[in-house]
């Protein structure tokens, strides 16, 4: 449990720190709308907050589906970003690709970087019982 929640602590102080960072130097560049900018930021911020805390609580019990259940987070955020920006952003059939983009592969790379530690402690558990037997 311990390693839980140290792992769920340094998942998000990790995705925090990564799309504060991106969100600054992205509003510096003042080359983007500050609301599509926002909007952008905030739905994954909350997607990946939501789904990857949920998948690092449940891991032990999910664990076989544990790459399916990444993909099918991944492909729904895509579509309900493309559904959702229609209704809270200006002009957002106008919104060039970085707005979504640039958030999402941050989220991305931290995500799998939190499952695939999960993935390996899972074979970890796994090679060290098929040595004592």
């Amino acid at each position: 449990m311990k390693r839980t929640l140290y792992l769920i602590i340094v998942f998000n102080l990790s995705l925090l720190i990564a799309l504060g960072l991106s969100y600054y130097f992205q509003i510096r560049a003042e080359s983007y709308s500050v609301q599509s900018l926002e909007f952008s930021y905030s739905f994954n911020l909350l997607f990946t907050f939501i789904f990857t805390n949920i998948i690092l609580i449940l891991h032990s019990k999910i664990s076989q589906y544990l790459g399916f259940v990444f993909l099918v987070q991944l492909t729904l955020k895509i579509i309900l970003f493309l559904i959702l920006k229609k209704f809270y952003v200006e002009g957002a059939f106008k919104l060039p690709w970085q707005t979504f983009f640039v958030p999402y592969i941050i989220c991305l790379i931290i995500e799998v970087t939190a499952i695939l530690y999960l993935l390996k402690k899972k074979d970890k558990k796994q090679d060290f019982s098929s040595e004592k037997t």
